[in-house]
């Protein structure tokens, strides 16, 4: 039983080095993780539909920081970097985590003419984790269990990770199984754990995890 722990806990390692964690871009393919007046504009943006997807947000009756945080997206994306940025800031200045975690994606990236900031998109992603934004939460678990802005914490990773997965994202059941696979101090290995998160997330077609 103890050799068999090791030598799956020796694959899981191997697993971790050969495959990348989710990007800081994760995201459902439907729009079930917003508020439903904004899905018609977030399904057409992810669906690489700008076009749509603008005039969805700027119909609508009843606009909100959200809605201010997608346009700024979707603006960037049509090259109106300016009015996009100016969008995103000021949802996040109204405490949308919309906002908040789209900033942090500008920060984390370096897009729109800002300079890449890990430390200050970990600082917003938390933010807007804290509020229960589940795409920030996946985002700020990755950059604990990478080190990205914040130093290298796997107990904070697998805890952000672990909110991110409760509604069965597969980015996050997956980067909660590589957090869970590997061992820091005071953070130990679960290969158990962690090869059933690498099944689930195999099972939701997670390509990495097959």
């Amino acid at each position: 039983m103890i050799a068999a722990r090791v030598a799956l806990a020796a694959a899981l390692a191997a697993a971790s080095a050969a495959a990348p964690v989710s990007p800081l871009h994760a995201q459902p393919s439907d729009a079930s993780d917003v508020a439903a007046p904004l899905r018609p504009a977030v399904t057409a943006y992810r669906q690489g539909d700008t076009a749509t997807a603008e005039r969805a947000l700027r119909s609508l009756n009843a606009p909100s920081a959200d809605a201010d945080a997608w346009l700024g997206a979707v603006l960037i994306d049509r090259g109106a970097r300016a009015e996009g940025l100016r969008l995103i800031q000021r949802a996040a200045d109204a405490g949308s985590s919309e906002g908040e975690h789209r900033l942090a994606l500008i920060y984390a990236n370096g897009e729109a003419g800002i300079p890449r900031d890990e430390a200050r998109a970990a600082q917003l992603f938390e933010k807007a984790a804290e509020k229960g934004n589940r795409r920030a939460q996946l985002n700020i678990g990755t950059m604990y269990y990478r080190g990205q802005g914040v130093p290298r914490d796997l107990i904070q990773a697998r805890a952000w990770l672990e909110k991110a997965a409760a509604d069965g994202n597969v980015h996050a059941i997956y980067a909660l199984g590589r957090a869970m696979a590997e061992s820091a101090p005071p953070a130990s290995a679960d290969p158990a754990r962690a090869a059933d998160l690498f099944r689930q997330a195999a099972e939701r077609g997670h390509m990495f995890a097959a």
